[in-house]
């Protein structure tokens, strides 16, 4: 074997590996805290709650901006889903947004209803869909795409057991009253990041978004530019959760950090 095929063979040994000895995923923590930060400077909060058991699930999301921010940019918003688990399958029932808009000057809701099947089949928005600006998604579209909330939990299933397969990407398509996407997270490597004081291993992914439908012009053109650079570090362990998330903006680094 030359340099050059024991160098290739030791980077995909190594590129990612699998996380941990345990095979059973823990459920979601009932209460996580994220820091946000811009280059450093505190600049808000989200606050997760989650139930998750045998037979349900439930997860809210509560994001409030603060200092300077607010100034600009503010943002107030709360979002919740929850469902059922039927022979390990996750089934969605209720999802609700609420915030403040694109543009900061109104608020917005978002409501969506599924059937014992878990397929959409109601969705309310208020203000009414503008379909000359944002085009509506037809309901056939998005009736097997997954809310954000319930998607997180997919995702989180799926990744953990390809992790451990060392499969690198898994995907997931969830639709908010609006926009129905597919998303990517790319396990890159097995890393380690500084918590409290301690060194502890993460899975380091990167995020990449496919958008499908329900986009504006305006969104179009800023995905075509480039979308920003997304790293997510999953704790590598049966806990599985979001550590931080970095965004590579090109008015710098966004973070947002869980504080435990």
């Amino acid at each position: 074997m030359t340099l050059r095929h024991l160098l290739v063979t030791l980077l995909l040994l190594t590129s990612i590996s699998p996380a941990f000895a345990q095979t059973a995923l823990q459920p979601v923590p009932k209460v996580m805290v994220y820091k946000i930060a811009w280059n450093g400077i505190k600049i808000g909060r989200i606050i997760v709650e989650a139930a998750q058991t045998n037979y349900s699930y439930r997860m809210s999301l509560d994001t409030k901006t603060t200092g300077m921010v607010n100034m600009f940019a503010p943002l107030k918003s709360v979002i919740w889903a929850s469902g059922r688990v039927y022979e390990g399958r996750l089934i969605p029932q209720k999802y609700n947004s609420r915030a403040a808009s694109d543009e900061g000057d109104k608020d917005s809701t978002h409501e969506l209803t599924y059937d014992e099947d878990g397929l959409l089949v109601d969705r309310v928005s208020f203000p009414p869909n503008d379909p000359s600006w944002r085009p509506d998604v037809p309901l056939e579209e998005a009736r097997d795409a997954y809310d954000p909330v319930t998607g997180f939990f997919i995702l989180r299933e799926k990744m953990f057991v390809n992790v451990n397969r060392r499969i690198k990407d898994t995907h997931v398509t969830t639709y908010d009253g609006r926009r129905l996407a597919e998303f990517t997270f790319k396990a890159v490597n097995n890393g380690t990041k500084m918590r409290n004081g301690k060194i502890v291993p993460v899975i380091n992914t990167v995020m990449f978004r496919k958008p499908i439908n329900g986009y504006t012009p305006k969104e179009l053109k800023k995905f075509d530019e480039g979308d920003p650079k997304i790293h997510v570090y999953f704790s590598a362990d049966r806990r599985f959760i979001p550590l931080e998330f970095d965004i590579y903006h090109w008015s710098g680094k966004i973070t947002a950090s869980l504080d435990e």
